[in-house]
C-alpha cells in the first residue's frame, strides 16, 4: 500500500485530491487497482480495471459503454490518453475504466477493500468476455450514431 498526493486540478474542477493505492493485482490480462480516496470530509474506495492495448474498448470513453457493463454504481471513469488522467489511478500507459463507492447510500455502509476488489474482478471478466467483439456491439445504442455504426 502506498499513498499518493497529487494535484488533479485540471481533472477534478480544481479540487486537490489525495488517495492511497490499497491493492494492485492482475486478473488475466487486466490490471486492477483499488484506491482509498480522502476528500477531507469523506473517505471512500474506488476500483479501476485496465484493458489491454488490443482490446476493442481501448481509448473508448465510459459514457459510450456504461449501459453494457455492471459494477457497483456503474462506470464513472475512463482515462484519456491526452491528459494527466493517463497516469491515474497509477502510472501506466494503459486505458482505465473505474467505478466509485462514494454514492450517498455507500456512506451508511462503506465498501470494504475485498468488496471493491471482487467488483474489479467481475468487471475484468466482463471486459474479457467481449475482447473479440466488434466495438459497435459494445456501445450504448444512443452512441452508435456518433460512431456511425450503421
Amino acid at each position: 500500500m502506498f499513498s499518493i498526493n497529487i494535484n488533479m486540478s485540471k481533472m477534478k474542477g480544481g479540487i486537490d485530491m489525495s488517495y492511497i493505492v490499497e491493492k494492485v493485482f492482475n486478473y488475466k490480462d487486466y490490471q486492477c487497482v483499488v484506491i482509498l480516496h480522502n476528500k477531507g470530509f469523506v473517505t471512500y474506495r474506488c476500483g479501476y480495471v485496465s484493458v489491454p492495448k488490443d482490446h476493442p474498448l481501448n481509448s473508448v470513453n465510459y459514457w459510450y459503454i456504461d449501459d453494457n457493463f455492471n459494477c457497483h454504481g456503474g462506470l464513472t471513469f475512463s482515462s484519456d490518453k491526452n491528459t494527466t488522467e493517463r497516469n491515474y489511478p497509477i502510472k501506466s500507459d494503459l486505458h482505465w475504466f473505474g467505478f466509485d463507492c462514494g454514492h450517498a447510500e455507500d456512506f451508511e455502509e462503506p465498501k470494504s477493500l475485498s468488496y471493491v476488489a471482487r467488483e474489479c474482478i467481475a468487471l475484468a471478466r466482463q471486459f474479457d468476455n467481449c475482447k473479440n467483439a466488434n466495438i459497435t456491439s459494445l456501445l450504448n445504442e444512443k452512441e452508435c450514431e456518433y460512431y456511425a455504426c450503421n
